[in-house]
């Protein structure tokens, strides 16, 4: 599979990404929820700049928040959760470079209801709502594409 992205953040032109995954690892974020399924979302996301002095990042998910300071091809790569960053190809030099800081944090409602899904519903969500952190505070766009893959 492949997965043909464009990310905005203030840039003066779309640049475009391109997402290669092996279909054994395929998560299809974009797929449409079955009906009545509740979306979520997080309550309070806050993203910066962020310029470590060191280039160590860090993602931290706990049940209630998510907080991380790593690249935006870092990001794609958990939202879409591919397991090998060379899963991704084809980003902008600045994808892989510039850190944002980002925390998010889901309100009591969110919460309980998150709660109440089994482990693996609970980790799609998760992942659907750092997808549309990126769709909405970056302009990530994208659409699938079929693309043999080497072994």
């Amino acid at each position: 599979m492949r997965l043909t992205a464009a990310l905005g953040a203030g840039r003066s032109a779309n640049l475009i990404l391109t997402l290669v995954t092996l279909p054994m690892f395929w998560y299809s974020a974009s797929a449409q929820q079955p009906e009545g399924t509740k979306t979520f979302k997080y309550d309070v996301v806050s993203v910066k700049p962020f310029r470590p002095d060191d280039r160590h990042g860090y993602v931290n998910a706990t049940s209630d928040s998510f907080s991380s300071n790593v690249p935006i091809s870092k990001l794609i790569q958990i939202a879409f959760s591919l397991l090998m960053p060379d899963q991704v190809s084809g980003a902008p030099s600045w994808a892989n470079s510039e850190h944002y800081s980002i925390e998010a944090k889901v309100d009591e409602d969110t919460l309980a209801a998150l709660n109440k899904l089994p482990r693996q519903q609970r980790l799609e969500q998760r992942r659907r709502m750092l997808l549309a952190i990126l769709i909405e505070r970056f302009g990530l766009t994208f659409h699938h594409e079929t693309r043999e893959m080497p072994s």
